[in-house]
């Protein structure tokens, strides 16, 4: 869950829960891209998220704060109905290996990757969302917009024993050991891996998602277009196009 400089980029424009609305007026949930008028919040969910993590001991929360590569990156988030920042992730697109590995401070050698790549990091949900499984709403978000840009894999740091790890295998994750890093942002407590989902289980692991959280659905509103269009953006800068 690094925060390595991604390539240079312009800040993303605000997109917090009061841009968009739902006719219907029903739903109880909005996932979307956080945008630098909600760095306050994203920066305190991250902290609160952070301090209570069983799997690993944060070096410094500083660190934590809105940075260079949120503004390059795609911040996404889940909001209530209210307004509350319940859950968010970072999700980085990468034109090459070496510029991934050195974002996540851990070695990709001998794992296939390829790019474009999307890597994750930041992951953070509040408690009662967590235990809500809310946060699988962030992954079925970008999983759906996954199809409408070029990106080959995604891939991210999980610490063994992350409560999350369980349904990322069933979704088609690969779960690897690094041959080696070099994290200076945290002291693992257990056994981090890389999670690795290949571009042909795409489909897969979206089907899974949906089968999971259909019993929720008209409870959330995805803004699936302009996650796309974030991600696509990325990929153009980074020199990878459809």
């Amino acid at each position: 869950m690094k925060d390595r400089a991604a390539p240079a980029a312009q800040s993303q424009p605000s997109c917090g829960p009061e841009a968009a609305t739902d006719e219907s007026g029903s739903w109880k949930y909005r996932v979307g891209v956080a945008g630098i008028a909600q760095r306050a919040e994203v920066e305190a969910l991250r902290r609160v998220a952070y301090r209570g993590a069983a799997q690993f001991e944060w070096n410094d929360e500083a660190t934590l704060d809105w940075s260079a590569a949120d503004d390059a990156g795609t911040v996404l988030a889940l909001w209530d109905a209210a307004g509350t920042l319940l859950s968010t992730t970072r999700a980085s697109v990468f034109g090459r290996t070496s510029q991934a590995e050195e974002f996540l401070e851990y070695s990709l050698d001998g794992i296939d990757v390829p790019a474009p790549m999307l890597v994750l990091s930041r992951v953070a949900t509040t408690p009662e969302a967590a235990r809500g499984g809310l946060f699988g709403w962030l992954r079925f978000a970008y999983l759906s917009a996954l199809s409408a840009t070029p990106l080959r894999s995604v891939v991210a740091v999980v610490y063994e024993g992350a409560p999350h790890s369980v349904s990322m295998r069933r979704s088609g994750y690969e779960f690897f050991e690094p041959r080696h890093s070099w994290d200076t942002e945290a002291q693992a407590r257990t056994r981090p891996l890389l999670a690795v989902l290949a571009q042909q289980r795409f489909a897969h692991s979206l089907q899974v998602r949906s089968a999971a959280l259909a019993g929720n659905a008209a409870d959330v509103r995805i803004d699936t277009a302009e996650i796309a269009a974030a991600l696509n953006a990325q990929c153009m800068r980074a020199g990878q196009s459809q």
